[in-house]
């Protein structure tokens, strides 16, 4: 009798899942406390063109599986539409389900609306795990500190996965409708270069960039403080006595006076500037 086989199939999502799972995997070198999780693809290509088409890129349920062993695992889903972005973007979409993850896996509340709205807690795990957060919001929606973007830095800590993510995609998804791409282009921009192809050199000479502008907003952040508050004040007792965090709109209403030294509670500064003053009249008399 003739052995029969099964025909080979042509188009497969395994290799795209593989590539996603080496993802989580290397992210989980970083963040020990992060889960296991089973990753699927899921398809809205029936609404692609219509008011309805979806803008979701990804999301993470809980406990959705349950092994025979009764272990439960969690699940990261990707939107297959947005596969048609730049690896870059897709691993960012991975990196932003693992940080509603590892909340969970801490306990962490990290959203309410039904998942829609994300919270500061989000943005500071986020944040942690190397993303630039933002707020999102569409029309009249917020969605909290939900926009999330990869960071040079980022990918050079995974680029290797990267790298193999963007070779799956290119390989696997070459024939990706047309539709889709065009109204991912006009329809979810999230201006997402893909960086993964730049040499080491020209991703440091982007680090070194990054860490400059990070330095600028640093000071402007540090002269913005001195300039609009809030202040801790001082008054010239001997330990000095200190108001924490007085807003600029207290401070200007009028002198905050110490009960003790009957000196006015000022900035570090200017309170040194009076002392230094009243010390030199001292002298001269």
């Amino acid at each position: 009798m003739e052995n029969k086989t099964k025909k080979k199939r042509e188009a497969s999502i395994v290799p795209l899942i593989k590539a996603s799972e080496d993802c989580w995997s290397a992210i989980r070198k970083e963040h020990p406390g992060l889960p296991e999780v089973v990753f699927l693809i899921e398809s809205n290509s029936a609404s692609i063109g219509t008011k309805k088409a979806s803008e979701k890129l990804g999301h993470f349920f809980n406990s959705s599986w349950r092994a025979k062993d009764g272990t439960m695992y969690h699940e990261v889903v990707l939107t297959g539409e947005h596969l048609a972005r730049p690896a870059t973007a897709v691993f960012g979409t991975i990196l932003h389900e693992a940080a509603h993850a590892l909340n969970f896996a801490l306990g962490l509340k990290d959203t309410s609306r039904n998942g829609r709205y994300h919270n500061k807690v989000f943005k500071k795990t986020a944040t942690e795990m190397g993303m630039v957060v933002s707020v999102l919001k569409k029309g009249k929606s917020s969605f909290g500190w939900a926009r999330t973007q990869c960071t040079p830095s980022i990918v050079q800590k995974y680029k290797t996965v990267i790298k193999n993510l963007q070779s799956v995609m290119e390989t696997e998804l070459t024939n990706l409708p047309e539709a889709v791409r065009k109204w991912f282009a006009t329809k979810y921009d999230d201006g997402i270069v893909d960086l993964s192809n730049l040499t080491d050199e020209e991703i440091q000479d982007l680090l070194d960039a990054e860490a400059e502008e990070e330095g600028k907003k640093e000071a402007e952040k540090v002269e913005k403080k001195k300039r609009d508050g809030p202040w801790d004040l001082e008054c010239r007792c001997s330990p000095t006595r200190i108001l924490k965090s007085v807003k600029k709109v207290t401070y200007l209403e009028g002198d905050l006076i110490c009960g003790l030294c009957n000196s006015k509670f000022d900035k570090p500064n200017a309170a040194l500037l009076s002392l230094e003053g009243l010390m030199a009249e001292d002298n001269k008399s």
